[in-house]
């Protein structure tokens, strides 16, 4: 049987946002190519994080249990990976941090992937580049899992120019691909980037220089085998559950909520200056230091939402949570509109399943409309395919409606976080 979130009344509790994923994954290899004893403080619980763990202590990394959710790794520099004895499990997730960092090694290793589809499609883009340094797919020319890899030592730098469809896979991988590479690793990428790695890297003692944007492409360039010093980590909020939660408590009336360690984003940040333009009450009381920047706690008071006009001007922090805040949105008896969506054909698509759903969105235009009209979103998510389709239709759903939730990983997630916003909520899947 599917959760029922029933008519909540006022709410006032503190919530921890859960820790992300990969911001954990990032944190720990950060660590692993250190040189000393490093901390990662609230990692997240995931399967493909203990594989990622397990994998580090094949190629050397010594991990020991420190807290119930951190752990201790002595690093062991850049280039100083031991020649893994067995096979070396990887994800989405994972694959292109493990893939970067082996390529600098003279030894052979073996990859597999589980459901390895979306991960083989990123090798199209990331053999390229690591080929022009000097790396061996022994598979080639058919990019395929189990991946045979050939790495060595003496990598050669690059300049690589990133097509209009690439995205942060590959900038990740290059990072540190040019790590162990000597001289100057280069890279030209579509588009400004926001991802905590750059500073993280930068942070422990990477190179790394932004040689500013040409027609909208932004420069990167690396500075390879650098001697990195260890830090300790603390991982912030996962930012999709954050958003999640920030619409929900700020469309809740009579809500009141303090979220912590919400990751101190771009997206983030858009998301609260345009809650706030429609009426929410949302205030910063404490920043705090995290992987790759600084999370934040804040303190939202709920109301019924005003309708907003907002311009979709930075795509980066503004249309990544433009389908939630719509969602939220949606909730007003107000029409509210976001403009300049733009031909984005997946937004597009998440828009119709929303509203078949019962959600109170359309696309007009070039323009997401929310609101005004009325709709009850109600919707098994078990046919919901992807983790920002879940968010924002239990950002529609919310804690004042009732919603039938099917069972997914993501959603389990959110929906137990959700139950700390209405504590009343009782799961009939059992029953």
């Amino acid at each position: 049987m599917p959760l029922r979130l029933p008519v909540s009344s006022q709410q006032s509790t503190t919530l921890k946002v859960p820790p992300d994923p990969r911001s954990s994954i990032d944190a720990l290899m950060m660590a692993a190519l250190a040189v000393g004893k490093s901390r990662v403080d609230r990692l997240a619980s995931h399967p493909h994080i203990d594989a990622f763990m397990l994998a580090l202590q094949e190629l050397g990394v010594l991990i020991t249990l420190d807290t119930n959710d951190g752990v201790l790794l002595h690093g062991v520099g850049v280039g100083g990976f031991l020649s893994p004895a067995s096979t070396l499990p990887v994800s989405a997730m994972t694959f292109p941090l493990l893939l970067g960092a082996l390529v600098g090694h003279a030894f052979d290793s073996i990859m597999t992937c589980e459901g390895s589809g979306s991960v083989e499609t990123m090798l199209t883009s990331l053999l390229p580049p690591l080929a022009a340094m000097g790396v061996i797919a022994k598979n080639r020319p058919e990019p395929r899992f189990p991946l045979l890899l050939e790495g060595r030592s003496d990598l050669m730098p690059v300049e690589w120019d990133a097509d209009d469809a690439t995205d942060g896979t590959l900038l990740r991988t290059l990072l540190l691909a040019g790590l162990h590479a000597p001289g100057t690793t280069s890279l030209c990428i579509p588009r400004p980037s926001t991802d905590p790695i750059l500073t993280a890297l930068q942070s422990i003692g990477a190179k790394i220089e932004e040689a500013g944007q040409n027609e909208g492409r932004l420069h990167i360039a690396i500075s390879g085998q650098p001697e990195l010093k260890p830090a300790d980590w603390a991982v912030a909020g996962d930012d999709l559950i954050a958003a999640c939660l920030i619409v929900t408590a700020a469309c809740s009336p009579g809500a009141s909520v303090i979220l912590e360690a919400v990751p101190n984003s771009p997206a983030i940040l858009w998301l609260t200056r345009s809650l706030k333009q429609a009426g929410a009450t949302i205030k910063t009381l404490n920043t705090h230091a995290c992987y790759g920047g600084f999370m934040i706690d804040l303190a939202i008071d709920g109301t019924s939402l005003s309708a907003i006009d907002v311009e979709l001007e930075n795509p980066l922090p503004s249309r990544e949570f433009s389908l939630l805040l719509a969602s939220g949105l949606a909730r007003g008896s107000d029409r509210s509109v976001l403009r300049g969506l733009g031909p984005n054909a997946s937004m597009r698509s998440r828009v119709a399943r929303l509203a078949a759903c019962g959600v109170a969105i359309d696309v007009v235009g070039d323009n997401l409309v929310a609101g005004g009209t009325a709709a009850s979103a109600t919707a098994d998510l078990s046919g919901f395919d992807d983790d920002q389709l879940t968010a924002a239709f239990l950002t529609a759903a919310g804690p004042t409606r009732a919603a039938l939730i099917g069972s997914s990983a993501f959603g389990d997630l959110a929906l137990s976080c959700l139950r700390q916003l209405v504590p009343n909520a009782r799961d009939e899947r059992h029953s």
